[in-house]
């Protein structure tokens, strides 16, 4: 322990994260990813458009809906054994050691959740700071992804708007 137990491992869980999301970024591709999702989310919407309309809805355009789907998930599924691997190799022995240092510790817990409990196990205690710790990481991600590719939008456009300029001599 360096500081005490709490700030220990919240900042050990903060490392977690920072780690995951690094081998996250290097095994799979971002880009792809956030296009199947948006892809998804149009097919989720269709699909829910579909089902509004009811028995007026045709048949074979919500299955074909529902393959699409399918087939973009099974595109994401793929990609997950080489992280869940990858993740496992580095992780394992690192929280083993997290589990040799903080074994039978009992972590008090934090603003607002020292609402509802005083002390938590230090497992818990951690998974409560990992979970806290990649929303917040997500969020950001998410956000530069959205302005990175707000910016590549903004300068295509432009790109596609330009008349190239023609010498008149």
């Amino acid at each position: 322990m360096f500081v005490n137990p709490a700030i220990d491992l919240a900042l050990i869980a903060a490392g977690f994260v920072a780690v995951s999301q690094a081998i996250q970024v290097l095994v799979m591709n971002r880009k792809q990813l956030r296009a199947h999702q948006k892809k998804s989310k149009a097919l989720m919407k269709e699909q829910q458009e579909l089902m509004k309309k009811g028995k007026d809805a045709p048949a074979n355009e919500l299955e074909r809906l529902q393959r699409e789907q399918m087939e973009l998930m099974q595109g994401q599924f793929k990609q997950m054994p080489k992280m869940m691997l990858a993740s496992l190799i580095v992780f394992l022995p690192l929280f083993t050691l997290v589990q040799h240092e903080f074994a039978g510790q009992n972590i008090p817990v934090f603003f607002p959740f020292s609402l509802i409990w005083q002390q938590l196990d230090w497992y818990w205690y951690y998974v409560l700071c990992s979970l806290i710790v990649s929303v917040v990481v997500g969020q950001v991600l998410n956000a530069y992804d959205n302005h990175h590719e707000n910016k590549q939008a903004k300068h295509t456009a432009t790109a596609t708007h330009q008349q190239p300029e023609t010498a008149t001599k």
